[in-house]
């Protein structure tokens, strides 16, 4: 059994709460300008919007510029202690 440190777990929920704040962001269209939100009808009826790659594009960049997830994603491999 592998121990886990109290601070490995509160970073990993930290990382989670953040990514889960970023996907309601993104689910409720709030990381697209109103440009990008008043194109989607139109690609939709072209056949070239795909939404879930969109959501994974803009999740995928909007953690890159999240400072605190970087740092916590930076510091959550130094708290793992491997038995042995």
């Amino acid at each position: 059994m592998v121990d886990i440190s109290p601070t490995a777990v509160r970073l990993y929920a930290r990382a989670d709460a953040i990514e889960s704040e970023i996907e309601e962001a993104i689910a409720d269209g709030d990381w697209m300008t109103t440009e990008e939100l008043l194109a989607w009808p139109d690609r939709l009826l072209r056949g070239d919007l795909d939404v879930e790659a969109e959501e994974i594009k803009a999740k995928a960049a909007i953690l890159v510029r999240h400072r605190e997830y970087q740092w916590v994603e930076t510091e959550l491999p130094s708290t793992w202690a491997w038995p042995g």
